[in-house]
Protein backbone atom coordinates (compact mmCIF):
# COMPACT_ATOMS: atom_id res chain seq x y z
CA UNK A 1 0.00 0.00 0.00
CA UNK A 2 1.45 3.30 -1.04
CA UNK A 3 1.75 5.82 1.77
CA UNK A 4 0.80 9.36 0.85
CA UNK A 5 3.23 12.11 1.74
CA UNK A 6 2.05 14.39 4.49
CA UNK A 7 2.73 18.08 4.71
CA UNK A 8 5.14 19.07 7.44
CA UNK A 9 3.61 21.85 9.56
CA UNK A 10 5.55 25.09 9.74
CA UNK A 11 5.09 28.73 10.61
CA UNK A 12 6.44 31.70 8.71
CA UNK A 13 6.39 35.33 9.70
CA UNK A 14 7.60 38.44 7.92
CA UNK A 15 8.86 40.91 10.48
CA UNK A 16 8.01 44.58 10.04
CA UNK A 17 7.97 45.02 6.24
CA UNK A 18 7.16 48.67 6.90
CA UNK A 19 4.73 50.93 5.10
CA UNK A 20 7.00 51.43 2.12
CA UNK A 21 7.32 47.77 1.13
CA UNK A 22 10.65 48.37 -0.56
CA UNK A 23 11.32 44.68 -0.96
CA UNK A 24 13.53 44.51 2.15
CA UNK A 25 12.21 42.17 4.83
CA UNK A 26 13.00 40.40 8.05
CA UNK A 27 11.87 36.80 8.10
CA UNK A 28 11.36 34.01 10.62
CA UNK A 29 10.41 30.42 9.82
CA UNK A 30 9.89 27.53 12.24
CA UNK A 31 9.43 24.06 10.79
CA UNK A 32 10.60 20.46 11.17
CA UNK A 33 14.13 21.55 10.24
CA UNK A 34 14.31 24.02 13.13
CA UNK A 35 14.43 27.83 13.22
CA UNK A 36 15.47 30.10 10.36
CA UNK A 37 15.91 33.86 10.81
CA UNK A 38 16.88 36.12 7.91
CA UNK A 39 16.85 39.72 6.74
CA UNK A 40 17.48 41.23 3.37
CA UNK A 41 16.14 42.18 -0.03
CA UNK A 42 13.21 40.23 -1.46
CA UNK A 43 10.82 40.58 -4.46
CA UNK A 44 12.55 43.51 -6.23
CA UNK A 45 11.18 45.11 -9.38
CA UNK A 46 13.24 44.96 -12.61
CA UNK A 47 14.35 48.60 -12.33
CA UNK A 48 15.56 47.97 -8.78
CA UNK A 49 17.66 45.01 -9.92
CA UNK A 50 19.18 47.24 -12.59
CA UNK A 51 20.11 49.92 -10.03
CA UNK A 52 21.39 47.27 -7.62
CA UNK A 53 23.79 45.92 -10.23
CA UNK A 54 24.92 49.41 -11.17
CA UNK A 55 25.72 50.07 -7.50
CA UNK A 56 27.58 46.76 -7.12
CA UNK A 57 29.61 47.62 -10.23
CA UNK A 58 30.56 50.99 -8.72
CA UNK A 59 34.02 50.92 -7.14
CA UNK A 60 32.87 52.77 -4.01
CA UNK A 61 29.34 51.47 -3.37
CA UNK A 62 30.17 47.95 -4.57
CA UNK A 63 33.17 47.63 -2.28
CA UNK A 64 31.02 48.83 0.63
CA UNK A 65 28.41 46.12 0.01
CA UNK A 66 31.10 43.46 -0.38
CA UNK A 67 32.50 44.46 3.03
CA UNK A 68 29.04 44.25 4.62
CA UNK A 69 28.48 40.79 3.14
CA UNK A 70 31.88 39.54 4.31
CA UNK A 71 31.15 40.92 7.77
CA UNK A 72 27.97 38.85 7.91
CA UNK A 73 29.82 35.74 6.78
CA UNK A 74 32.48 36.34 9.42
CA UNK A 75 29.91 35.96 12.20
CA UNK A 76 28.41 32.82 10.72
CA UNK A 77 25.50 34.11 8.65
CA UNK A 78 24.77 32.50 5.30
CA UNK A 79 24.38 34.77 2.26
CA UNK A 80 21.60 33.56 0.01
CA UNK A 81 19.20 34.71 -2.67
CA UNK A 82 18.00 34.10 -6.22
CA UNK A 83 21.01 34.23 -8.55
CA UNK A 84 21.80 33.93 -12.23
CA UNK A 85 23.63 30.74 -13.19
CA UNK A 86 25.95 32.64 -15.51
CA UNK A 87 26.61 36.40 -15.41
CA UNK A 88 24.60 39.51 -16.31
CA UNK A 89 24.93 40.66 -19.88
CA UNK A 90 27.97 42.85 -20.44
CA UNK A 91 29.72 41.86 -17.21
CA UNK A 92 33.26 40.45 -17.68
CA UNK A 93 34.25 37.05 -16.27
CA UNK A 94 36.93 38.62 -14.07
CA UNK A 95 34.72 41.25 -12.39
CA UNK A 96 35.83 41.45 -8.70
CA UNK A 97 32.21 41.32 -7.48
CA UNK A 98 30.78 38.90 -10.04
CA UNK A 99 29.13 36.77 -7.35
CA UNK A 100 27.15 39.75 -6.04
CA UNK A 101 26.24 40.88 -9.55
CA UNK A 102 24.54 37.53 -10.14
CA UNK A 103 22.07 38.18 -7.32
CA UNK A 104 18.46 39.08 -8.08
CA UNK A 105 17.60 38.93 -4.39
CA UNK A 106 19.98 39.07 -1.43
CA UNK A 107 19.52 38.11 2.20
CA UNK A 108 21.57 37.05 5.21
CA UNK A 109 20.31 34.43 7.61
CA UNK A 110 21.04 31.66 10.07
CA UNK A 111 19.41 28.30 10.73
CA UNK A 112 19.28 26.56 14.08
CA UNK A 113 18.56 22.84 13.78
CA UNK A 114 16.11 21.29 16.26
CA UNK A 115 17.48 21.50 19.81
CA UNK A 116 15.98 21.50 23.29
CA UNK A 117 16.31 25.27 23.69
CA UNK A 118 13.97 25.83 20.72
CA UNK A 119 11.16 24.86 23.11
CA UNK A 120 12.22 27.38 25.76
CA UNK A 121 12.19 31.13 26.27
CA UNK A 122 15.53 31.37 24.44
CA UNK A 123 13.57 31.11 21.16
CA UNK A 124 11.48 34.12 22.15
CA UNK A 125 14.58 36.11 23.07
CA UNK A 126 16.31 35.45 19.75
CA UNK A 127 13.27 36.23 17.59
CA UNK A 128 12.41 39.30 19.67
CA UNK A 129 15.85 40.73 18.95
CA UNK A 130 15.13 40.29 15.24
CA UNK A 131 11.75 41.94 15.71
CA UNK A 132 13.28 44.94 17.43
CA UNK A 133 15.75 45.66 14.64
CA UNK A 134 12.87 47.23 12.68
CA UNK A 135 15.06 48.05 9.71
CA UNK A 136 16.47 45.74 7.04
CA UNK A 137 20.02 44.76 7.87
CA UNK A 138 21.12 45.02 4.28
CA UNK A 139 20.19 48.73 4.27
CA UNK A 140 22.56 49.22 1.33
CA UNK A 141 19.61 48.54 -0.98
CA UNK A 142 17.57 51.34 0.60
CA UNK A 143 20.07 54.03 -0.31
CA UNK A 144 21.48 52.71 -3.57
CA UNK A 145 18.52 50.89 -5.16
CA UNK A 146 15.68 53.15 -3.98
CA UNK A 147 11.98 52.62 -4.73
CA UNK A 148 10.63 51.18 -7.92
CA UNK A 149 9.18 53.35 -10.69
CA UNK A 150 7.79 50.32 -12.50
CA UNK A 151 4.08 50.54 -13.28
CA UNK A 152 2.15 48.55 -10.74
CA UNK A 153 4.94 48.80 -8.16
CA UNK A 154 4.24 52.33 -6.94
CA UNK A 155 3.52 50.97 -3.50
CA UNK A 156 7.26 50.49 -3.14
CA UNK A 157 7.70 53.97 -1.75
CA UNK A 158 6.17 55.74 1.25
CA UNK A 159 4.67 58.41 -1.00
CA UNK A 160 4.47 56.22 -4.12
CA UNK A 161 6.87 56.50 -7.04
CA UNK A 162 10.62 57.00 -6.90
CA UNK A 163 11.28 58.95 -3.73
CA UNK A 164 14.82 58.44 -2.45
CA UNK A 165 13.95 57.10 0.98
CA UNK A 166 15.89 59.86 2.66
CA UNK A 167 14.51 59.10 6.09
CA UNK A 168 15.74 55.52 5.89
CA UNK A 169 19.22 56.63 4.92
CA UNK A 170 19.31 58.86 8.00
CA UNK A 171 18.13 56.02 10.22
CA UNK A 172 21.01 53.69 9.38
CA UNK A 173 23.38 55.82 11.46
CA UNK A 174 21.89 54.55 14.73
CA UNK A 175 24.26 52.55 16.93
CA UNK A 176 24.66 48.88 16.08
CA UNK A 177 25.49 46.08 18.51
CA UNK A 178 26.96 42.59 18.44
CA UNK A 179 25.94 40.45 21.41
CA UNK A 180 27.83 37.20 22.03
CA UNK A 181 26.29 34.65 24.44
CA UNK A 182 28.90 32.10 25.52
CA UNK A 183 27.78 28.66 26.66
CA UNK A 184 29.14 27.21 29.90
CA UNK A 185 32.66 25.87 29.27
CA UNK A 186 33.98 22.59 30.62
CA UNK A 187 36.83 24.49 32.32
CA UNK A 188 35.54 27.92 33.41
CA UNK A 189 38.90 29.03 34.85
CA UNK A 190 40.76 28.33 31.61
CA UNK A 191 37.98 30.04 29.62
CA UNK A 192 38.08 33.18 31.76
CA UNK A 193 41.87 33.36 31.68
CA UNK A 194 42.00 33.20 27.89
CA UNK A 195 39.09 35.58 27.46
CA UNK A 196 40.48 38.22 29.81
CA UNK A 197 44.12 38.01 28.75
CA UNK A 198 43.84 37.25 25.02
CA UNK A 199 40.39 37.55 23.48
CA UNK A 200 39.14 40.73 25.15
CA UNK A 201 42.29 42.76 24.35
CA UNK A 202 42.08 41.48 20.76
CA UNK A 203 38.41 42.40 20.36
CA UNK A 204 39.06 45.82 21.91
CA UNK A 205 41.26 46.59 18.89
CA UNK A 206 38.41 46.18 16.40
CA UNK A 207 38.32 49.26 14.15
CA UNK A 208 35.31 51.49 14.76
CA UNK A 209 34.48 49.92 18.14
CA UNK A 210 32.62 52.46 20.32
CA UNK A 211 31.80 50.36 23.38
CA UNK A 212 32.60 46.95 24.83
CA UNK A 213 30.99 45.46 27.94
CA UNK A 214 31.23 42.01 29.51
CA UNK A 215 28.81 40.41 31.96
CA UNK A 216 29.18 37.14 33.84
CA UNK A 217 25.64 36.07 34.83
CA UNK A 218 25.08 34.87 38.38
CA UNK A 219 22.65 32.18 39.57
CA UNK A 220 19.12 33.07 40.69
CA UNK A 221 18.56 30.87 43.72
CA UNK A 222 19.37 27.35 42.61
CA UNK A 223 18.83 28.15 38.92
CA UNK A 224 22.01 28.08 36.83
CA UNK A 225 22.43 31.00 34.38
CA UNK A 226 21.72 30.20 30.74
CA UNK A 227 25.15 31.51 29.71
CA UNK A 228 28.63 31.73 31.24
CA UNK A 229 29.51 35.13 29.75
CA UNK A 230 27.76 37.81 27.70
CA UNK A 231 29.76 40.30 25.63
CA UNK A 232 28.24 43.36 23.95
CA UNK A 233 30.20 45.31 21.34
CA UNK A 234 28.81 48.60 20.01
CA UNK A 235 29.57 50.33 16.70
CA UNK A 236 28.39 53.57 15.10
CA UNK A 237 26.21 51.75 12.58
CA UNK A 238 25.85 48.50 10.67
CA UNK A 239 28.38 49.50 8.02
CA UNK A 240 31.02 50.14 10.71
CA UNK A 241 30.24 46.76 12.29
CA UNK A 242 30.53 44.92 8.97
CA UNK A 243 33.80 46.68 8.14
CA UNK A 244 35.21 45.76 11.57
CA UNK A 245 34.36 42.10 11.17
CA UNK A 246 35.86 42.02 7.67
CA UNK A 247 39.12 43.62 8.86
CA UNK A 248 42.27 41.66 9.73
CA UNK A 249 41.60 42.19 13.46
CA UNK A 250 38.01 41.06 12.97
CA UNK A 251 39.12 37.85 11.28
CA UNK A 252 41.74 37.22 13.96
CA UNK A 253 39.16 37.78 16.71
CA UNK A 254 36.71 35.37 15.08
CA UNK A 255 39.41 32.74 14.58
CA UNK A 256 40.41 33.02 18.26
CA UNK A 257 37.01 31.64 19.34
CA UNK A 258 38.27 28.16 18.50
CA UNK A 259 40.96 28.56 21.17
CA UNK A 260 38.62 28.88 24.15
CA UNK A 261 34.89 28.78 23.21
CA UNK A 262 34.70 25.07 22.47
CA UNK A 263 31.31 24.86 24.18
CA UNK A 264 29.89 27.20 21.55
CA UNK A 265 28.35 30.65 21.50
CA UNK A 266 25.30 32.39 20.06
CA UNK A 267 25.69 35.74 18.30
CA UNK A 268 22.88 38.28 17.93
CA UNK A 269 23.23 41.51 15.96
CA UNK A 270 20.99 44.54 15.55
CA UNK A 271 20.60 48.32 15.89
CA UNK A 272 20.18 49.85 19.36
CA UNK A 273 16.95 51.55 20.33
CA UNK A 274 16.61 53.56 23.54
CA UNK A 275 13.48 52.55 25.46
CA UNK A 276 13.90 54.60 28.63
Amino acid sequence: MKQEATEVPHARHRLNPGPSGRGARQYVQIDADGLYVAAGWYTPAPDQIERFRAAVDDDKAGVRLAEIVEGFRAIGLSIEGDRLKTRPRGVPDDHPRLDLLRHRTLHAGRRWHPQEWLHTRALTEITSVSRETRRPRLHFTEGEVRCSTTRGRRDLGPMGGADHVGSTIAEVHMAFQLTVLYNHPENPEAFDAHYDKVHAPLAARLPGLRGYTVSRPVPRGDQKPAYHLVAILTFDDEAAFAAAMASDIGKETTADLANFAMAGATTVIGPVETVA
